[in-house]
């Protein structure tokens, strides 16, 4: 054991002294570390944020159990649990730590329940995976334990818990995977193995997946959405799902979805939210779901949001790089020093630059 110990003291060290050569943000995470999830190598739970590296992390993602950061010069890590292979290394064992994937440059990654898709700097897209719905769109649903082709002139991406949305560099809207809720916004209910087109606009911007619901924006910000709508997290005023996109009033800049809740950013800079309320994530001081999108506060200069996959805990970033949390505190997801449940959004001390929220665990860079 303690060999076990001082080895990985010693990869711990080498990881540091490796990704300190030109720091970016600091990367921290904090909560639920019992896949490994957060990469620090302990296992251990932390209701605080700690450093998990002084690394040249640009961007991050956070699945249910696994995670990924990208480099500035684009090296795709991933650490946690590697079931079904969604790490991408061709096996199936868990890492503790962030190890990178290959010599490739990437540009975007986004995890889902067992899978992962990351694209590279020539908008080419690749998963790997569980793929139990063909949520890889590779024609079938056979697991995948390396990164896989799936196609090429992709500008955005987000994975849901087993279906994928796309954007590709011709503004189009295209979706794959588990249809039952109607999240592939297709007019029907059916799984899709192959990325199918959705509709014929070429004015789409982003996307945002969650677990049986999508939102998607257009660059015009109107914001539309499908799926399950359980508890109103469409936002629309109904609990009745949809199978294909209606549209959501006001003009948005970005959301965020994960289980039944939904929290986004207006045109404006207000921050509103919508859906599952049951432990407060909604932030608005009590635990009643809401059907509509319900304004949060008065602030207008909110940047970022992040909702967990679980959809029990939200976080908030402001321009200013303050970062609040609110909802189930779950193994200290919330980072606010204990576990104890907020209903209101509650200041996360630090000046932050992003956040990234995976099942119970959570990532910031900070500033």
């Amino acid at each position: 054991w303690i060999d076990t110990l001082n080895e990985m003291k010693v990869q711990y060290s080498e990881i540091i002294d490796v990704t300190r050569t030109k720091p970016f943000g600091p990367l921290w995470g904090w909560g639920d570390n019992s896949h490994d999830s957060l990469g620090s190598g302990t296992g251990t739970n932390n209701p605080d944020p700690i450093e998990i590296a002084d690394d040249t992390i640009e961007i991050s993602n956070a699945g249910f159990f696994h995670s990924a950061s990208i480099t500035k010069n684009g090296i795709l890590k991933t650490v946690g649990n590697n079931e079904f292979g969604k790490l991408g290394f061709g096996d199936t064992v868990n890492r503790e730590f962030f190890e990178a994937v290959d010599a490739n440059e990437w540009t975007k990654a986004s995890l889902g329940y067992h899978v992962s898709v990351a694209l590279r700097s020539d908008s080419s897209l690749y998963g790997c995976g569980w793929n139990n719905s063909g949520e890889l769109g590779l024609g079938d649903k056979t697991q995948r334990h390396v990164f896989t082709h799936i196609s090429n002139s992709v500008s955005v991406m987000s994975m849901g818990s087993n279906h994928l949305l796309v954007i590709k560099i011709s503004g189009t809207l295209w979706s794959t995977g588990k249809g039952a809720y109607g999240a592939l916004g297709l007019g029907d209910y059916l799984d899709k193995t192959v990325l199918t087109q959705v509709g014929s606009s070429s004015n789409w911007s982003k996307v945002f997946a969650g677990s049986y619901d999508s939102f998607i924006l257009s660059s015009s910000g109107a914001l539309y959405g499908c799926g399950w709508n359980h508890d109103g997290a469409l936002g629309i005023g109904d609990e009745v799902q949809r199978n294909e996109l209606v549209v959501i009033a006001g003009s948005w800049k970005t959301l965020s979805i994960g289980g039944s809740t939904s929290l986004g950013i207006k045109a404006d800079g207000t921050l509103w939210a919508a859906g599952t309320n049951t432990y407060g994530q909604l932030g608005l001081g009590d635990t009643t779901k809401r059907t509509s999108f319900t304004q949060v506060g008065s602030a207008t200069d909110w940047k970022q949001v992040a909702v967990s996959r679980h959809g029990n805990c939200a976080f908030a970033l402001n321009n200013n790089g303050d970062l609040y949390s609110t909802g189930q505190n779950s193994s200290g997801v919330l980072g606010l020093g204990d576990h104890d449940n907020r209903d209101e959004f509650t200041q996360i001390p630090g000046s932050w630059k992003a956040v990234y929220a995976g099942g119970f665990f959570c990532f910031g860079v900070k500033n």
